[in-house]
């Protein structure tokens, strides 16, 4: 599985990199949404852990333009960011992201939630099913 984790804050990459790479995932970093688009053009990517504020093209716009685009529409995409209230997360969640990871983040909640999505159960011959996250804003 490949994961390509998308945020302008090379802290914010770090760990999850860190994480994935040790548990078997190929892992991909970009610091903005064109970065992220031109990583996207050339890998076959399965989950994408998106930050949802950037320079130029954040998050929200990277997760409307992906499920836009027939090439990169089941790509699984979390969105990774600061907290968000119940309203804020259904809202990213209708929007067309998988899951939802709140930073500061455990590495087993990265492992968790990037091992839900990239190896969701599936019944013969049927897709995978899009479940999302459970909400992880309460601490």
């Amino acid at each position: 599985m490949h994961v390509l984790i998308v945020d302008d804050v090379t802290a914010n990459r770090r760990l999850p990199a860190v994480v994935l790479r040790r548990a078997g995932f190929e892992v991909s970093c970009a610091a903005s949404g064109e970065a992220a688009l031109g990583v996207l053009s050339h890998l076959r990517i399965d989950v994408v852990l998106l930050d949802l504020i950037m320079p130029g093209m954040g998050g929200i716009r990277l997760c409307r333009h992906l499920r836009a685009s027939p090439e990169h529409r089941d790509v699984r995409i979390i969105a990774y960011t600061g907290p968000v209230d119940t309203a804020e997360r259904d809202a990213l969640l209708a929007l067309g992201f998988d899951g939802l990871l709140i930073r500061p983040v455990a590495p087993a909640e990265v492992l968790r939630a990037v091992g839900h999505l990239a190896d969701p159960p599936s019944t013969a011959g049927l897709a995978p099913a899009r479940d999302p996250l459970p909400d992880q804003t309460a601490r």
